[in-house]
């Protein structure tokens, strides 16, 4: 009975680029450059997609630090507050609910508490 234990794949392909390297390195001269001669086609195949996709992960990165500097900085500006009591989102304990009712007519936010106040109220008769 055979028993085959799983390996993920990128370590197959890490220990086959392990052994590439080492019998390139153990290589006479000029020899040397042959396996990497070999694999340059995937090179230029892969090579503008993959510069693409460290380009985009890089640029998200940036855009991720930059976000969450703004949003750590002292004078975060506040973009929401409560139609009924004014309280805002610096308190970030509080939790805003967005109201899209025909009572208020345009979107509202509300907290927490004040939402549920709001929809349980009856609907005014005009």
């Amino acid at each position: 009975m055979l028993l085959v234990d799983p390996v993920r794949l990128k370590w197959l392909a890490c220990l086959e680029v392990a052994l590439l390297a080492w019998r390139s390195a153990t290589l006479p001269g000029a020899s040397k450059l042959l396996p990497l001669l070999a694999l340059s086609h995937y090179a230029l195949f892969f090579g503008p997609g993959l510069w693409r996709a460290l380009r985009a992960r890089q640029r998200k990165a940036v855009h991720v630090v930059e976000a969450h500097r703004a949003a750590q900085a002292p004078g975060v500006m506040t973009h929401r507050a409560c139609a009924t009591c004014g309280v805002t989102d610096a308190d970030r304990a509080v939790e805003f609910r967005l109201c899209t009712c025909d009572r208020c007519g345009k979107p509202t936010n509300f907290c927490l508490p004040h939402v549920r106040e709001h929809l349980a109220a009856p609907a005014e008769t005009a």
